[in-house]
């Protein structure tokens, strides 16, 4: 049930911003990506009665209108995201001097949205905490919500925004910007991020697309690889459970 939603869903997102990321792409122009909301409310009315209920027909009242319940979708919290842009992108040969100072910036100091308590007792989160209890007392997973997506699209187009960091994502999967890109390496790049969940085909085919597109515009091919890594970095569906 997991896979499969995040399959569904990784499908629905990667397909609507292949056509985006085609136009941001074709100046070679930088990101500039929305954040997402999910799960919204569906709201139910009833039906007036009808003659033949006995009752005679009568407006709707609007103080019976019943909101369905909903169930969000719990993400993965602040240490599991910053885990995997930490193992993506570090590396002795394309290092990006300063990956953790920004993974800080946009996730561990951002446990209010990520998720993820800080703990008084350790070396490292007592700078997360900054003397307070009050950052002790947040839940261990949050919902998901728009802030906290700007926040890792933020993440995305800085470490992405470099070259090292291109070259130092596709190195984790034995590439460079001078490998093909084919379906398997696609699917290679796509399992940065998407761990043990291969793509489904028509994820594979929309960015190759895109790869297509922006080849007919002259694009670098290090600027075609960008465009791969930051529409699967971006596209939410990883942080699922």
């Amino acid at each position: 049930m997991r896979q499969k939603l995040r399959q569904k869903f990784s499908i629905i997102v990667l397909l609507m911003w292949g056509t985006v990321m085609t136009q941001l792409y074709q100046n070679c122009a930088p990101l500039n990506m929305q954040g997402f909301e999910m799960a919204s409310s569906e709201v139910v009315i009833p039906q007036g009665h009808d003659e033949g209920s006995g009752m005679g027909s009568h407006p709707v009242d609007n103080t019976n209108t019943k909101i369905a319940p909903t169930r969000k979708q719990l993400v993965a919290n602040r240490t599991y995201v910053a885990g995997i842009f930490r193992e993506v992108f570090t590396s002795t040969k394309y290092p990006i001097s300063n990956l953790e100072a920004l993974i800080d910036k946009w996730i561990e100091f951002k446990g209010a949205q990520y998720g993820g308590a800080c703990n008084l007792y350790s070396s490292y989160s007592s700078r997360d905490c900054s003397g307070s209890l009050a950052n002790t007392n947040i839940g261990h997973y949050t919902e998901d919500n728009t802030v906290r997506e700007s926040f890792r699209i933020q993440m995305c187009e800085n470490v992405l925004g470099a070259d090292a960091g291109v070259n130092a994502a596709l190195e984790k999967v034995g590439l460079t910007t001078a490998s093909a890109i084919s379906t398997a390496n696609v699917a290679a790049a796509y399992g940065l991020f998407y761990r043990n969940d291969p793509p489904e085909e028509l994820v594979v085919n929309s960015l190759l697309d895109l790869n297509q597109t922006l080849a007919a515009k002259k694009v670098s091919a290090m600027d075609r690889w960008r465009a791969i890594l930051s529409q699967v970095c971006e596209s939410p569906a990883w942080q699922l459970f």
